[in-house]
């Protein structure tokens, strides 16, 4: 990829412009713009990227082009397939609903070969739909077999999941994207998925079929291309592969739990952290569009925000147990949100603070009570940082809130119209690759520091209020 004075330079030839214009547009000098363009120094901060950007009159793809060879000089090119697998990360939604009234029964002998990516996903289909369990070993990278077992396989018995992971530096973007992949699985079926290190290169290498599916009476190996299967239904062959596979997933480690709403999640958070009763001895980093704003909550500010129903008491209770845990274990609570999420969370009309499948819709005037508390809190508490992200797609993302412990967990909130959904994942080499990269945005200027944040946060609170006086006196 070319470097940001390479794109600068042909970004002013595409558009007829000098750099002494550009320069005097943005209020730098001649002789530093130059430089910006020979590659001899880099922009300080991230708002002369868009500042230039405004300039040139950029479209938004060319403005694109220049932010990412910014990212790409100054972190190195690893950063932007980290960054792709994260956008794909964000783009995961609620699977189709799949019907299953009129499965094709395909006669199949032992030995028989199967061809085509379409046929295998109907055998699988009659597999799954006609076991009690089954035993799958694939790891989730072809993207045709993936999107075709989501929309045409019916799971209606449990299953048990085998994925291989690599444990070397430069694996961080696929181990991402299995993770991705994984989740999408999973929001269609429940599973125990366990994941084991391995060569993966390696082992598609030295493995003829390395997708694997087995249920009591049939088993499948499919080629890695998933154009080529071959089915087998010798019960000597079937229980060898079973004992096998079930020894893997003695020794291997949970990889993904799938967790159904908040009360499930409240009932099992101890069980999902190690060493909970460990103080002092974790940071979290919370990324959401919006500023989380409960903190310090009393048990009436949970109850208020609750749901009714009859176990609301209760639920407000062990929530504050969990709030309590958390400020005892953590050493820093980092929480990254946009300027965007900052002006939706006082315009919008209808606001839930965690899901509008769990809370009650929360009034502008205690949204207002609440950032300023945010806020008062941000200034007074050192393990409070609050962070301002100016450039992350979160679109229009399902994705509520993504929680990165550095201990090595990861906890991710799905907000769909038809599910509420809360995966949790205990996998160091793919936690620390997203708190890496949230924090290398840091380097680039995208995230603001705490100072630079609170400012940010006092401006736009007091845009809001002057927004509300315009109107009352409008109105008067």
């Amino acid at each position: 990829m070319l470097t940001f004075g390479e794109i600068l330079n042909v970004l002013l030839k595409q558009h007829n412009l000098k750099a002494k214009e550009v320069a005097e547009k943005i209020g730098v000098s001649e002789s530093y713009f130059s430089r910006l363009k020979k590659g001899l120094i880099m922009p300080q901060n991230y708002e002369l990227i868009h500042n230039i950007a405004e300039a040139i009159n950029l479209p938004e793809h060319e403005k694109r082009m220049l932010i990412n060879a910014y990212k790409v000089t100054k972190l190195g090119e690893d950063i932007m397939s980290i960054e792709g697998t994260i956008q794909n990360l964000y783009k995961i939604s609620f699977p189709k609903k799949i019907t299953t009234e009129n499965i094709v029964e395909i006669g199949l002998e032992n030995g028989d070969t199967i061809s085509g990516v379409e046929n295998i996903v109907s055998i699988l289909n009659s597999m799954f739909s006609h076991s009690t369990h089954m035993d799958c070993l694939f790891i989730p990278d072809n993207k045709q077999f993936c999107d075709l077992f989501r929309e045409k396989v019916s799971v209606k018995s449990s299953v048990s999941w085998l994925v291989y992971l690599d444990d070397t530096a430069d694996k961080q973007a696929t181990n991402i994207n299995i993770f991705t992949e994984t989740m999408s699985f999973l929001l269609a079926f429940q599973a125990d998925v366990r994941y084991r290190y391995k060569d993966v290169d390696e082992y598609y290498l030295s493995t003829a079929f390395p997708y694997v599916f087995v249920n009591e009476k049939e088993l499948v190996l499919i080629e890695r291309d998933c154009q080529t299967a071959f089915y087998f239904d010798n019960q000597e062959f079937i229980s060898v592969t079973r004992e096998g596979f079930e020894e893997q997933m003695k020794v291997a480690a949970p990889f993904v739990l799938m967790l159904t709403g908040f009360e499930e999640y409240l009932e099992n958070w101890q069980a999902l952290f190690t060493n909970p009763e460990k103080s002092n001895s974790d940071d979290l980093l919370i990324i959401e569009k919006r500023p989380c704003i409960i903190h310090e909550a009393t048990h009436s500010d949970i109850s208020l925000h609750i749901s009714d129903n009859e176990h609301n008491d209760l639920l407000a209770r062990t929530y504050l147990d969990f709030l309590k845990w958390s400020a005892i274990r953590l050493k820093t609570q980092e929480m990254m949100f946009s300027v965007e999420g900052i002006r939706e969370y006082f315009s919008a009309e209808v606001y839930h603070e965690y899901s509008r499948h769990l809370t009650k819709p929360i009034s502008k005037a205690l949204r207002r009570e609440f950032f300023v508390k945010l806020i008062e809190m941000s200034k007074r508490k050192k393990f409070l940082v609050p962070e301002v992200m100016l450039d992350l797609p979160f679109g229009q993302s399902d994705i509520r809130v993504i929680n990165i412990w550095k201990s090595g967990i990861v906890l991710i909130v799905f907000d769909f119209d038809e599910a509420f959904r809360i995966a949790v994942m205990q996998e160091k080499t793919i936690a620390s690759s997203l708190w890496n990269y949230f924090h290398s945005l840091k380097d680039c200027g995208i995230v603001r520091d705490k100072k630079e944040s609170i400012q940010i946060m006092e401006d736009e609170l007091r845009r809001e209020t002057d927004k509300m006086n315009g109107k009352i006196l409008e109105f008067n």
